[in-house]
């Protein structure tokens, strides 16, 4: 089995802070983990980070491979899965916004709508996990995307954009359920 780990804007492989903890949580348990640096994390663009998923991961790889994106990862992760050829072993959405919000520069992935019914035909499970007290990406919108997935929601209560370790060894545990 694999995992594979998508940071979000500003991000990489060490940021959000529980990348390097989850990756080798999972690697002792032996599962190969690939946590990728995406190119121009300040000015994101959908198809180089597209470009990155679809080429570490090819469609024979996806059936093995469970995916946790974190912010602008999950929505990657969401346009990735919208072009598979495959279903993959599961999908972790956490703190994925639905739309770009506050100026920042990464338009480009909600340059059009979420085709959800071919997003729910390339993964199952899914999962969406989102704070009450994020400070970027509204809970509502963890609302939209379970709700367009058909994805089983896990709220917490004050673990803002979840960029601090303490609320990941139930993430851990989620992946090892898949």
């Amino acid at each position: 089995m694999n995992l594979f780990l998508i940071h979000g804007f500003r991000g990489g492989p060490h940021i959000p802070a529980w990348y390097p903890w989850l990756a080798a949580e999972v690697g002792k348990r032996g599962m190969n983990v690939y946590v990728p640096q995406f190119p121009d994390p300040d000015a994101p663009q959908e198809s180089a980070w597209l470009d990155v998923i679809l080429r570490l991961v090819p469609a024979e790889k996806f059936p093995q491979t469970i995916f946790v994106g974190h912010s602008l990862g999950g929505v990657a992760l969401l346009r990735a899965l919208e072009q598979a050829k495959t279903k993959a072993a599961g999908a972790i959405l956490v703190g994925a916004p639905k739309s770009p919000g506050g100026g920042r520069p990464i338009e480009s992935f909600f340059s059009k709508p979420f085709d959800f019914a071919a997003i729910r035909s390339h993964s199952t499970p899914s999962i969406c996990i989102y704070s009450k007290d994020d400070p970027y990406v509204p809970y509502e919108d963890g609302l939209h995307y379970a709700k367009n997935l058909n994805a089983r929601l896990i709220s917490f209560e004050q673990s803002g954009h979840f960029e601090k370790q303490e609320t990941f060894p139930a993430v851990l545990n989620l992946i090892l359920d898949l």
